[in-house]
């Protein structure tokens, strides 16, 4: 996966805990989770990017705190 490409290691899973698969399919769950993780990665990077390169709502906490 690169991890040093992906530093929001809890963005993945975060997706396995959205994408809910049926118990059947449960052995799948963090293959399904990895794979939307590592498909969308690019594109939530270059929408980062165009934002100022990261999280608005970490640069609203951090002003905060």
């Amino acid at each position: 996966m690169g991890h040093a490409n992906y530093p929001k290691l809890g963005a993945m899973k975060a997706y396995e805990d959205i994408i809910r698969l049926p118990r059947l399919f449960g052995f799948l769950q963090k293959s399904l989770a990895q794979f939307v993780y590592v498909v969308r990665a690019p594109k939530s990077k270059e929408g980062y990017a165009s934002i100022g390169g990261g999280s608005p709502l970490q640069r609203i906490t951090d002003v905060q705190a």
